[in-house]
């Protein structure tokens, strides 16, 4: 069971790495416009013309990964308009929320720009509000006591 989240974690920006390695300078021209989280989807359709998760899952389908890697590849960045869905997919949750909290904590994929961590999506997934800033501090502090040098 948990190979299917860390399988989806990784794979949620396939598109991403695909669009950076056919397009160099695109992705060049894409980080130096360092835009807000909610925008990044727009300015990769703006610079590559088509934005990553768009590619992710054309390269999914191509490759036949099963359907729930196809929905997170898909879906893991909603329209900010969209609002919430009435019922979440556990993967697509976890992974979004994982995501979340790794761009809030400054693993950011443009430098500058600034990421908030998904409260409604722990909210919806059971753990409420309480969570981000908890995590935050556990893996803050798993982090000072190895910094992961040498891996």
């Amino acid at each position: 069971m948990t190979q299917r989240f860390y399988t989806a974690g990784l794979l949620h920006d396939l598109g991403r790495v695909a669009l950076f390695v056919v397009s160099p300078q695109a992705a060049a021209a894409w980080m130096r416009q360092t835009p807000p989280a909610a925008d990044s989807l727009r300015a990769e359709k703006e610079i590559f013309g088509l934005d990553h998760q768009q590619a992710g899952v054309h390269l999914a389908a191509r490759w036949k990964y099963p359907a729930p890697l196809h929905k997170v590849i898909a879906g893991l960045h909603p329209p900010a308009d969209a609002g919430p869905p009435a019922e979440e997919d556990p993967l697509l949750g976890v992974v979004g929320l994982a995501d979340s909290l790794a761009r809030a904590w400054g693993d950011h994929e443009v430098p500058g720009a600034v990421a908030e961590v998904d409260s409604r999506r722990a909210a919806r997934l059971g753990f409420g509000n309480a969570l981000p800033a908890k995590l935050a501090e556990l893996i803050q502090l798993r982090l000072e006591e190895d910094p992961g040098e040498g891996v």
